[in-house]
């Protein structure tokens, strides 16, 4: 019962450091919405359309506002938060949130169970376990470097090596900020202690289940355990293994089916795909210092202690090579957004293979004579293993990402569009506005996502010059629903007959009069 509930407290221990970005955005951000990244939100309205425009199992996308934008997108997480929203009636970000801390706990618990399946013995587990959810790289520290040799403050660009400022992930336990990538690593984490456990059937399941929610961690994650299958057929010759690879290549074909033949044969996705396919590259310098430290210590093990090569270690060599492949893929193919792959799935696999030698360390690091020492050795050793994420989540608490926020009388007028269960296509000047109105609401937004919007760019310039007082053009003609700003003047309406449904603190929303 003790062991259960040390067990307990130090996954909440593990997790606790992140969702400390969660407080900050609360206590900083004037309106929070729980959002604190900008692809948060498009995951509640992805779901939300699947019932309010959809067929229910399928939703179009939620930023297109042409009426007959296809009904193909078909994926299970969204289909979850469309079912909280729409059927429950519960708050976008609580349904969104609430699933991440369930999903960050279980993941925090699984990687505890792999850490101490894979050692030899207990000593000082829960700290190497604390190391694997807190643990990074160098990048921090190279950029300290830097700043010292060209005398700038120690923290200057501290992040300038943690590409896209730390929230591209390149370790592991701070996937957990993004409710998403929580959800994902527990089926990945999962799978992978099944495959330790030898319960593989159920890696191909739990695997299975994550490819039907999101391509670019699907394909990785039933390639890698494909490839671990395949391993274990030509090496091994596993008849269980070509049994299991030969489902998984069926998981694979469905999965390519879906998304290169059946949504490519609407010319909306296509247009969306060419947006996507972008070089969000890893440089090389990059790749070093993230994964550099782990593939040390995995290196060491690998070469120094062969006996301690035990099948499952083959997995971890198998996994992160798969996953690295796939980061450096625009060397082989046309890059389709390369940064997606990173998420840990290098780092992780990287810093279990070195778990005798970190276990080794940390014990030669608790037996340091005398006392003073030890303990000068431990407080310096643990933070600098962990220096990643302490940089990170300092900035983002002391400097937030640019928040996704909602005025109140802004949450008054969407509640209103939620009463009258508006539909139809909805226009406003203010971006984060126009975006957050399909998680928060039925209606279409002329312009929203920046990425999952049709000629984002186009529309955007349009909605400016109208919000500036040029002459209203013909693109305005669809628009159901406007809603003017304090500082918008009435006049920007076109000129057919437009109802005012709600006024709150200068904020006015008019739907066309049929």
């Amino acid at each position: 019962m003790k062991q259960r509930v040390a067990d307990i407290l130090v996954v909440l221990l593990a997790v606790a450091p992140f969702y400390s970005v969660y407080a900050a955005h609360w206590m900083q951000s004037e309106g929070a919405t729980g959002f604190i990244q900008y692809d948060m939100p498009y995951y509640s309205a992805n779901g939300r359309e699947v019932f309010e425009n959809g067929n229910g199992i399928a939703g179009a996308n939620p930023f297109d506002p042409q009426p007959e934008a296809p009904v193909v997108y078909a994926q299970w997480f969204p289909w979850v938060l469309g079912t909280a929203i729409t059927q429950l009636g519960i708050p976008p970000e609580v349904a969104f949130c609430a699933i991440g801390l369930v999903a960050g706990l279980i993941t925090s618990w699984f990687t505890l169970l792999i850490v101490r399946s894979l050692l030899t013995n207990h000593e000082h587990e829960k700290l190497i376990f604390l190391l694997a959810m807190w643990g990074g790289g160098a990048l921090a520290i190279a950029q300290v470097v830097i700043n010292f040799i060209t005398h700038e403050h120690p923290f200057h660009l501290i992040l300038n090596f943690d590409l896209g400022g730390g929230w591209w992930f390149f370790s592991w336990g701070r996937n957990l900020l993004l409710p998403t990538e929580a959800l994902y690593h527990a089926f990945v984490a999962a799978a992978w202690y099944c495959v330790i456990q030898r319960r593989e059937w159920t890696a191909v399941a739990l695997v299975t289940a994550l490819a039907a929610t999101h391509p670019f961690s699907g394909v990785q994650h039933l390639l890698v355990m494909g490839s671990w299958n395949l391993f274990q057929l030509l090496i091994w010759k596993d008849r269980q293994a070509l049994f299991r690879g030969l489902t998984l290549t069926v998981v694979l074909g469905m999965f390519l089916t879906y998304y290169f033949g059946f949504l490519e044969s609407f010319p909306e996705h296509r247009d969306l795909r060419e947006t996507w396919t972008l070089n969000w590259s890893v440089p090389t310098i990059v790749l070093l210092l993230a994964y550099g430290p782990v593939a040390t210590l995995a290196a060491a093990r690998l070469l120094f202690q062969p006996r301690t090569r035990t099948p499952e270690i083959w997995f971890f060599v198998v996994a992160g090579l798969i996953s690295f492949l796939l980061i450096k893929h625009d060397l082989f193919i046309t890059p389709h957004q390369p940064l997606h792959f990173t998420r840990g799935y290098v780092w992780m696999p990287l810093f279990l293979l070195g778990l005798p030698v970190i276990q080794s360390l940390t014990n030669s690091m608790f037996h340091i004579q005398p006392m003073f020492l030890r303990v000068i050795c431990i407080a310096v050793a643990v933070p600098l293993a962990c220096f990643d994420n302490i940089c990170f989540i300092g900035h983002s608490t002391q400097h937030p990402e640019p928040q996704l926020s909602l005025p109140t009388p802004v949450r008054d007028i969407f509640e209103t569009l939620n009463e009258h269960e508006a539909t139809g296509v909805f226009l406003c000047a203010d971006e984060d506005v126009s975006y957050l109105s399909a998680t928060f609401t039925p209606v279409r937004p002329y312009f929203g996502h920046k990425f999952n919007t049709p000629d984002f760019a186009e529309r955007k310039k349009q909605v400016l010059a109208w919000a500036s007082g040029e002459p209203i053009e013909d693109w305005l003609n669809p628009i159901d629903l406007i809603l003017l700003r304090p500082e918008d003047p009435t006049d920007l309406l076109p000129a057919n007959d437009w109802n005012l449904l709600k006024e709150a603190n200068g904020y006015r929303l008019y739907s066309q009069s049929p």
